[in-house]
């Protein structure tokens, strides 16, 4: 009994000791789960050392276990699972920058950078948050990669029919480095329609069906904001501020889509209560 209550406390001054750290919560119950075996196991607390220095040990060995040069490696598993997606918002986890869930390089994770900002807490993101979000919010959403896909054909069309050739390449000055083939219009197109595909056609619940859309409406963007400035383009050149805005416009509107939706769905819990 004596040491049943020994581990019980220990266990309880870890878990407030990994508490201070920037850890999700899913990581400090994994920790002190992992523990809590070795103890049940005959490890005795003393070799542990003090429930502080043993939590720092712990987030150290997290911190190895992350890639040092993200923008090295390569990761296609957000097409796939909707647990690579979910990092992208996730507000208990302390990281902004996590690696990218479909390429090289990294994205951001609306989640954290709606906590720094103060916009959003930690645990704002639950199970009745997300089934407060309306239903025809999710569901539009789903449906506007799938027009900007059309948009950026009819611009494609219009951009070939006058003539122009679309922009391989956009310099911050706005000079446009034209493709050297029509067949450039092909993958323009295509890539669009694809991604529009896969926003409406993976299966999952709203919380991923949020986050597929948010993706697809920041890459539909950016392929139809390369394609209006190929339309746009007057002898080889567009005014600087439409290259720039087209390059950041698209990587705004995820973060601004997923902390919005989250706050709609936190509004909506709290109504009740308010009116309580």
């Amino acid at each position: 009994m004596p040491d049943a209550l020994d581990h019980e406390l220990y266990l309880a001054e870890l878990a407030h000791e990994l508490e201070k750290l920037s850890l999700t919560a899913s990581q400090r119950e994994e920790m002190v789960q992992e523990v809590a075996t070795m103890l049940s196991d005959g490890t005795p607390i003393q070799s542990l050392g003090s429930a502080s220095d043993l939590a720092q040990a712990l987030e150290s060995e997290i911190d190895a276990a992350l890639p040092e040069n993200p923008e090295l490696s390569f990761d296609f598993s957000g097409l796939f699972s909707s647990d690579a997606r979910e990092r992208l918002w996730n507000p208990e986890d302390p990281r902004i920058f996590v690696p990218r869930v479909m390429g090289a390089g990294f994205d951001i994770n609306a989640g954290a950078l709606a906590v720094r900002l103060g916009l959003l807490h930690p645990d704002d993101l639950d199970a009745e948050v997300v089934a407060a979000i309306p239903t025809w919010l999710s569901t539009a959403l789903l449906a506007v990669p799938a027009g900007l896909a059309a948009a950026n054909a009819l611009t494609v069309v219009g951009t070939l029919r006058s003539g122009k050739r679309l922009a391989r390449n956009v310099a911050l000055s706005g000079r446009i480095t034209p493709s050297t083939s029509r067949f450039g219009a092909i993958p323009t197109v295509a890539l669009p329609a694809a991604v529009a595909g896969w926003v409406i056609g993976a299966r999952g619940g709203k919380r991923d069906g949020i986050i597929r859309a948010a993706l697809g409406i920041s890459i539909n963007g950016a392929v139809l904001g390369s394609s209006l400035i190929s339309l746009l383009a007057t002898n080889g050149r567009v005014k600087p501020w439409v290259a720039i805005a087209s390059g950041l416009l698209p990587l705004a509107t995820q973060p601004i889509v997923l902390v919005g939706a989250a706050r709609l769905g936190r509004a909506r819990v709290a109504r009740p209560q308010k009116g309580a």
